[in-house]
């Protein structure tokens, strides 16, 4: 997500070309075209280029520890992206042509995240439906792609906790699609435990829409047990929380002047 440049000094060159930036973007890669089988990296230049991309330079050398959660980082990207349901992506344009790459470059690590405080009425008309405003300066638009935190919600379908699945959450008399990552922590929380204590998250607000005109459809996305708070009964065992470094990454990202739409 976007970072304030003026918190970096000496790091990021014409600091005002991006002091009004705000929120987040995506960037995305993917072994085989989703809908041309014949588009493809071979094994070799995949893992080529997760090479490339999880271990990029960092004062002028590959780093040794891949690319992590609080990671300051900057985006440099050939093509323009493309549009997928919703939000755009820094891609590849699923090309395997190295002129399409993008890369990273380590600014400095173990920045801490920062994240928006919002309810749920930041994100919800009062009937429930989500608030989309065009020129992104409210409702879902507002936070896309960004890190939100949000108190005093309650889970309205504890059956269907599971890693990789969608949950609703509840604040009051609105709701929201929760998605959970793949930490194998999330396992290990006793799901049925939040349907009655309220609880706080700080996740990812995304959006996955299918059809036009793209104003539908935005989710929470929490990717670790980590960022999920509540009564003590629900944190998952020690054990378990041993594993919350392998869940899904977010960085910090300075942009290279590419919008998110």
């Amino acid at each position: 997500q976007a970072v304030d440049p003026y918190q970096f000094p000496g790091l990021i060159s014409d600091p005002q070309l991006y002091a009004n930036d705000f929120g987040g973007t995506a960037m995305y890669m993917r072994k085989v075209h989703p809908m041309n089988p014949n588009i493809y990296y071979t094994d070799a230049q995949w893992l080529a280029e997760m090479q490339r991309l999880n271990y990029p330079n960092y004062q002028g050398s590959p780093v040794t520890e891949p690319l992590r959660r609080g990671d300051l980082v900057l985006v440099q990207a050939n093509a323009p992206g493309l549009f997928f349901r919703g939000k755009y992506n820094i891609n590849e344009q699923h090309s395997t042509d190295p002129a399409k790459d993008f890369y990273l470059t380590i600014l400095q690590r173990n920045v801490p995240l920062s994240a928006a405080q919002i309810t749920l009425a930041d994100l919800k008309n009062p009937d429930d439906s989500f608030k989309f405003d065009q020129t992104r300066q409210t409702g879902c638009e507002r936070y896309q792609g960004s890190l939100v935190h949000l108190d005093g919600l309650l889970l309205v379908d504890p059956q269907n906790w599971a890693l990789d699945g969608t949950v609703t959450v509840k604040q009051g008399n609105l709701t929201f699609p929760l998605k959970l990552g793949i930490d194998p922590a999330l396992a290990a929380i006793n799901a049925a435990l939040l349907a009655t204590t309220p609880f706080s998250l700080t996740a990812i607000l995304d959006q996955e829409d299918s059809g036009s005109p793209y104003t539908d459809n935005y989710r929470l996305w929490l990717t670790s047990a980590s960022d999920l708070g509540a009564a003590f009964a629900m944190v998952p065992e020690p054990a378990s929380l041993a594993l919350l470094a392998v869940g899904i990454l977010l960085v910090g990202i300075y942009r290279w002047a590419w919008p998110r739409r």
